[in-house]
């Protein structure tokens, strides 16, 4: 709660409530100005994403969506393609 009153009072653009349950995010953006946008992450997945609809957050950060991605190496050639010279 201080660090929230500390981030108000520092005029911040965006909160992060990190770790925190939609019903203290939903609690919690009451307080927040109607300019500072909130994001809300941690324990998100796509498991539990439902049950913050409705929190007041305007962003979900959801690490599960990358945590595990492996990496696709694309690469193509382009036929009679010039190389600019810079």
């Amino acid at each position: 709660m201080d660090e929230l009153k500390e981030a108000i009072d520092a005029n911040v653009d965006v909160i992060v409530f990190d770790n925190q349950l939609p019903q203290t995010i939903r609690k919690w953006k009451e307080m927040v100005p109607a300019h500072v946008k909130v994001e809300a992450s941690g324990g998100i997945s796509l498991s539990t994403i439902a049950s913050f609809k409705g929190c007041g957050a305007d962003f979900l950060s959801m690490g599960e969506l990358t945590n595990e991605v492996e990496p696709l190496d694309i690469s193509f050639l382009v036929k009679n393609a010039v190389k600019a010279e810079f």
